[in-house]
């Protein structure tokens, strides 16, 4: 189960009908995606596995982002909506689409992403998986003194 925060910042604003926009055109790049609006959020569908994005402006919300702030040093205090994304993952495809949903929010600098099940904000997680993708080099320098004979078969 994946279960992240989409909080958003007290001087800003994610409108349901602009999360509803971004959702929809996600959706339009996967036919086999599909998206249902319910009274609190929305539900992506593809096949037996969903991702569910309900909006909460509940007083708790503001108490919530206080702790987490105080607790995983997150820059999300005095937030007082946010969305809550939950996965209940079946497949590697409703994985990536979830994954392409948090960069997508991620890149918005009006959110903080908080990754309840890791305890992390989002771009920690983000920044600790691009420090351990290494690329390999080979060193072609030293190509020229091999023996022609290598390459001559």
């Amino acid at each position: 189960m994946f279960d992240t925060l989409i909080m958003i910042k007290p001087e800003s604003e994610l409108p349901v009908s602009e999360m509803q926009a971004m959702l929809e055109k996600l959706c339009l790049t996967d036919h086999s995606l599909e998206l249902s609006q319910g009274d609190s959020g929305f539900v992506i569908r593809r096949g037996q596995s969903a991702i569910s994005i309900l909006f909460s402006q509940e007083p708790h919300v503001v108490e919530e982002s206080k702790e987490i702030a105080e607790a995983f040093a997150v820059p999300c205090e005095g937030c007082y909506s946010r969305y809550e994304l939950e996965a209940e993952v079946v497949d590697d495809e409703i994985f990536n689409d979830f994954i392409i949903l948090i960069d997508i929010l991620a890149a918005r600098s009006e959110l903080v992403l908080f990754d309840a099940v890791q305890g992390k904000h989002i771009k920690q997680i983000m920044k600790k998986d691009e420090s351990q993708k290494t690329s390999k080099r080979i060193d072609f320098s030293n190509l020229s003194s091999l023996d022609e004979k290598w390459f001559d078969s």
